[in-house]
């Protein structure tokens, strides 16, 4: 199967299954399960098919920046989310481009960049103000999923076709924006209100948490 074909296929069906699962199980599964790298993962993966090991580790470090600047989104979305989501959503983005930006520059080996994503995703999903998350589900819209599993398309193929010219460090940052965590929390946010895009925001906080510790042991790699 050729690598064109894989990057059609693969990450539409990573957000098909977890949308999926989010409808059937509530919004804070959905927040779950949109902490995993259904994005990041699949770029880091085509960039070492396509350009080596080496840079797909650099990428891994800019994911691993990347991560560190989500959690500081999740916490911005949090805090300000009685604003209203627009508001939010503006601190979250400009929380996330700051912090990806100042941390992107320090001389740091890629262990470091992967303590400090794992201490900054652990402080959001303690800072976030949530409560004892519920099976609830928010209604979408038709074009919701199609609109999700084209994103996920469009972002690992464009991504993967600029990474020599913005370079792997930056593609792995930008892999890492919390497209699906966004569209999730927003919709909560405008249906079910404040509360329910806090749930969303701390549950994938903690799910990206445990997902760095888990994979502990690529640090070493």
């Amino acid at each position: 199967m050729s690598l064109i074909v894989l990057k059609l296929i693969l990450p539409p069906l990573l957000i098909l299954v977890a949308s999926l699962a989010g409808r059937r199980w509530g919004d804070a599964i959905g927040g779950w399960l949109v902490g995993l790298p259904l994005t990041s993962g699949p770029v880091a993966a085509f960039l070492a098919l396509q350009y080596g090991a080496d840079f797909a580790t650099a990428a891994t470090n800019g994911s691993l920046v990347g991560t560190a600047a989500q959690a500081c989104f999740s916490l911005g979305y949090a805090l300000f989310a009685r604003k209203g989501w627009v508001i939010a959503l503006l601190v979250g983005t400009a929380t996330y481009a700051v912090t990806g930006f100042l941390v992107q520059l320090l001389p740091l080996a890629n262990w470091s960049f992967f303590l400090i994503a794992l201490g900054t995703l652990t402080a959001a999903a303690r800072l976030i103000p949530h409560h004892t998350a519920i099976r609830s589900v928010v209604p979408a819209h038709w074009w919701d999923l199609p609109a999700r599993m084209l994103i996920a398309t469009t972002i690992v193929l464009t991504l993967t076709g600029i990474a020599t010219f913005v370079g792997a460090k930056t593609a792995g940052v930008l892999a890492s924006f919390p497209v699906f965590g966004t569209i999730l929390a927003i919709f909560a946010h405008r249906i079910r209100g404040a509360v329910m895009a806090r749930r969303c925001c701390a549950a994938w906080s903690w799910l990206s948490t445990d997902s760095l510790r888990s994979s502990s042991f690529l640090v070493c790699c």
